[in-house]
């Protein structure tokens, strides 16, 4: 009896379950704590009533989702929706992020423009916390990445599910929603169609 089959797009599915398994919790709370932090610092440069004054006076706001600032000499963009300090690429594609309310907030039309909203230092309460909060994310990447790399090894390494769980006991759980795909996995094929096409003789 011929084994599943184990094609790269079901690999690909494996894999984003494993990541989420391992990482999604942690990715949710890391952009959470980066949205606090952009409300603390623009909330620190405006005033309390900010939302009350654009009401009253819209024409010198606007809506936006990111604003800059400086930190030291080096220029930041922060996001009410995180992330801020890296775009996740190594797996946004696998994981995503929640959808996150609040994403945008009436800011002055000069903030809006992309001018900084302040300057910080590093030595600064604010200066701590973004460096604190980019090393974090640079640490998640990275592990993230390993984390693909590895799992990756093995998947690419085998060619049917019987071989993956033999190399990798510990994926059965994760193999096994898609084993049944893997026998309707190839597209079906009108021959009767393709034969006329082709005309080959029936």
């Amino acid at each position: 009896m011929a084994t599943p089959r184990l094609t790269n797009n079901l690999r690909r599915h494996i894999l984003t379950d494993v990541i989420k398994h391992a990482f999604q919790q942690k990715l949710d709370d890391m952009i959470m704590e980066e949205i606090q932090l952009a409300h603390d610092i623009f909330d620190s440069v405006y005033a309390d009533d900010i939302e009350l004054l654009a009401s009253s006076k819209p024409h010198l706001f606007g809506k936006a989702s990111t604003f800059n600032l400086f930190l030291d000499s080096n220029r930041h963009t922060l996001c009410f929706a995180g992330p801020s300090f890296n775009t996740y690429s190594i797996y946004q594609l696998l994981i995503g992020f929640k959808s996150l309310e609040k994403a945008a907030r009436s800011v002055p039309y000069s903030a809006r423009s992309g001018s900084p909203i302040a300057q910080f230092t590093s030595s600064s309460k604010f200066g701590r916390r973004l460096a604190k909060a980019e090393h974090i994310s640079d640490q998640f990447v990275e592990t993230v990445r390993n984390a693909v790399s590895s799992a990756n090894a093995i998947l690419d390494s085998t060619s049917s599910f019987n071989k993956l769980i033999k190399a990798w006991p510990e994926i059965e759980s994760f193999a096994k929603p898609y084993m049944d795909q893997s026998k309707t996995n190839l597209p079906a094929v009108q021959t009767t169609a393709l034969n006329a096409m082709l005309d080959i003789p029936v």
